[in-house]
């Protein structure tokens, strides 16, 4: 979740700011770095790579949000990869500094509200991955996606645009599979109309998806 404004001045009062290019790695799985970050402009990825080098995408994180505190919660390494999407600005703050801040209330609800929503998003996917078809993983991420980008369209079953259109790779990392996988869906949804490409984005018909995901519940 994303910090408000006055939580955000408390860790701007004890942070440092930085400049990153794309691809730079802010975090490395089971490092044993404990600095706290918060994005101010541009996107990370965060995933780890399986033993036989796929990655396995959790999530995307983008400005307002706080990065890698989990591990300056419990000094343990980090749980995850975090890598730059695209140019980024960021603030930094190392762990003491981050521990004191939680001593504030509402910055200590702002983080415990972004640790139960990555709780709750990482129980969801465990499910998803040990009872779901790769369709079905699919046709959830991609409504997720448009739910994240338009919440109103979504609940009314409209179109929603995704831009830039996610790529068949960064899909198969998100979901588990490969990305051939994902291909071959992409090509049977689009071929009905589900999903099609315009301009480099990807229009998502979200009541298609949704009646998809229904016939399958059947």
């Amino acid at each position: 979740m994303q910090l408000n404004d006055e939580e955000m001045a408390h860790f701007m009062g004890v942070a440092r700011e930085r400049s990153v290019g794309a691809g730079t790695e802010l975090v490395a799985a089971q490092d044993t770095t404990d600095e706290v970050f918060v994005i101010l402009e541009g996107m990370a990825r965060v995933a780890v790579h399986s033993e036989d080098g796929r990655m396995i995408d959790f999530a995307d994180a983008g400005p307002g949000e706080l990065v890698g505190f989990i591990a300056a919660l419990d000094g343990g390494p980090r749980t995850a990869s975090v890598i730059a999407k695209g140019p980024m600005r960021i603030a930094v703050c190392n762990r003491r500094s981050f521990l004191q801040l939680l001593d504030q209330r509402s910055f200590a609800d702002a983080v415990m509200k972004s640790l139960v929503k990555q709780m709750r998003g990482l129980s969801e996917r465990v499910i998803e991955f040990s009872t779901l078809l790769v369709r079905e993983r699919l046709l959830r991420e991609l409504l997720r996606r448009a739910q994240a980008e338009d919440q109103e369209a979504t609940d009314e079953g409209e179109s929603v645009r995704l831009r830039p259109a996610p790529t068949h790779f960064d899909l198969a990392a998100r979901i588990s599979t490969h990305r051939e996988a994902v291909s071959r869906e992409m090509s049977g949804l689009s071929k009905r109309g589900i999903v099609k490409r315009e301009k480099g984005d990807l229009v998502v018909d979200t009541g298609a998806l949704e009646d998809e995901l229904d016939s399958r519940d059947l």
